[in-house]
């Protein structure tokens, strides 16, 4: 592959991911439009295709949504959620024998997931086929016992978890074997500046009470939800909303896969199988102050209430653990910060307030760390003169472990 190519495919997932933001916000025409891009720099990318096909039958294009199907099946025939989504795409269009072999293949593929079964369940009550139907049904109940069976529904999307704690040292891992010295426990005390540059950065540390004072040219300003106290030491101002959410993990990992309410994003419509654990979330509430944060008991009976729906029985397992953080929100907002979108938001603070060297990253999320960071480290760049691309699309996260081992 060329250099030209891997350039073309590191656009395309770019914009691919840019696409799962808009999306997310209800920008459907949006969305597309960036898909239609990503698949253009890569027509290769048959998860990009799926995702595309998916919402221009969310937006009432039915005929490109299936061809759309068609070419993701054409470049990767084993691409699970093309296959499925082409199957219910024909079912929707009565299409009931062709869309029974492609929901077959993807029983082939992944016999194992309920979703399958319960779509094949559906072509054959269609077809007025009672016992294949109940059949298929019951086998749709056995791999995932505990989805409410009152579920009229289901569609495959991609999803996936993490482990948020194994994620964060992965990166540290990364930075540390790259040159990268971490300080955990310090906080940041003073930001030096002369004639209107960063000249350096004073830390204190917490547990012992020493002070250090760090030389650079630039600062990054990735602080979250306390982005604007850090700014604030700069006397520059950064408008940022912090976002309360809660989750509550019960014991028992009582699904296979992330199960989720179909609606627009709202509070406790998600639950995430991690470990031994499943997890429900979350909600969001706007608070003045990110520190020292804890779950309320009503938002504790909401989200158990909500899983419940969701699978049957979530609250009477027994009760783990319930946690509280902030969402670093790029706005203000006098509300509860939905409004506010989750889209990144990169601060010169050379061109705003007039402090040349000083950098703020807001907004983002998990799936978009690593485009935040690009983003970040590009004007960063080019406001050190280092005539250097980003490279992180192309560097692989040393295990988490590694952090210790090279510490």
């Amino acid at each position: 592959m060329t250099s030209e190519d891997e350039v073309r495919r590191h656009w395309a997932q770019l914009r691919y991911e840019r696409a799962l933001e808009l999306e997310e916000q209800g920008l459907i025409s949006e969305a597309i439009g960036e898909l239609r891009a990503a698949v253009e720099l890569n027509p290769l990318d048959a998860e990009a295709l799926n995702v595309l096909g998916y919402l221009l039958g969310q937006q009432g294009k039915p005929d490109e949504a299936l061809q759309t199907f068609r070419r993701a099946m054409a470049v990767d025939n084993k691409h699970l959620g093309a296959c499925i989504n082409l199957g219910m795409a024909l079912a929707d269009r009565r299409e009931y024998n062709e869309a029974l072999t492609w929901l077959r293949r993807a029983r082939r593929i992944l016999p194992e997931l309920a979703l399958v079964h319960r779509e094949i369940a559906a072509v054959h009550r269609n077809r007025w086929e009672l016992k294949k139907a109940v059949k298929s049904w019951q086998r749709a109940l056995e791999l995932e016992r505990r989805i409410n069976p009152k579920t009229r529904r289901a569609v495959l999307v991609p999803d996936g978890t993490i482990d948020a704690y194994r994620l964060a040292m992965r990166f540290f891992a990364s930075a540390v074997a790259r040159g990268a010295v971490v300080r955990n426990f310090t906080e940041v005390i003073e930001i030096d500046s002369t004639q209107g540059e960063v000249q350096g950065v004073r830390v204190r540390q917490i547990r012992t009470g020493l002070e250090q004072r760090y030389a650079c040219r630039a600062i990054v300003n990735a602080a979250g939800p306390w982005a604007d106290k850090v700014a604030a030491l700069a006397q520059q101002d950064v408008p940022v909303t912090p976002a309360a959410g809660t989750m509550v993990a019960v014991e028992g990992r009582l699904t296979n896969m992330v199960v989720s309410r179909l609606r627009r994003p709202g509070d406790g419509d998600i639950i995430v199988p991690q470990r031994r654990l499943s997890i429900i979330g979350s909600t969001q509430r706007k608070v003045d102050d990110p520190d020292g944060l804890r779950p309320l008991g009503e938002e504790i009976s909401f989200l158990l209430s909500s899983a419940d729906e969701l699978i049957p029985d979530f609250s009477k397992q027994p009760f783990r653990s319930a946690w509280t953080a902030a969402r670093p929100l790029a706005g203000r907002s006098s509300e509860e910060g939905r409004e506010i979108s989750r889209d990144i938001s990169v601060i010169d603070h050379g061109k705003t307030g007039k402090l040349k060297g000083l950098f703020t990253i807001l907004g983002g999320k998990a799936t978009t760390l690593r485009i935040m960071g690009e983003l970040v480290s590009d004007q960063v760049a080019q406001y050190l003169d280092v005539d250097e691309p980003c490279r992180t699309a192309l560097f692989e996260l040393y295990p988490y472990d590694y952090y210790w081992r090279l510490s």
